[in-house]
């Protein structure tokens, strides 16, 4: 969703109105989605800090533990 997301936005030269449009959303839902990516990305930063580690290797050892690849 995330990628799809910035994808979205990108293609859209930012432009939030269109981006949530072709995206089939209301402005605000993609406003909530997008205050959902920073506040999930805070906590991994927070979490990677407490671990002392980076969110990618925090990312592996969450997929390592889930049996993800």
């Amino acid at each position: 969703e995330r990628a799809a997301i910035l994808a979205t936005l990108e293609e859209c030269g930012g432009n939030r109105t269109q981006a949530a449009k072709k995206l089939g959303i209301s402005r605000g839902e993609l406003s909530d989605v997008e205050a959902t990516i920073v506040e999930t990305r805070q906590r991994l930063a927070a979490l990677a800090d407490e671990l002392r580690c980076d969110i990618p290797s925090l990312r592996a050892l969450c997929q390592e533990m889930l049996g993800a690849e």
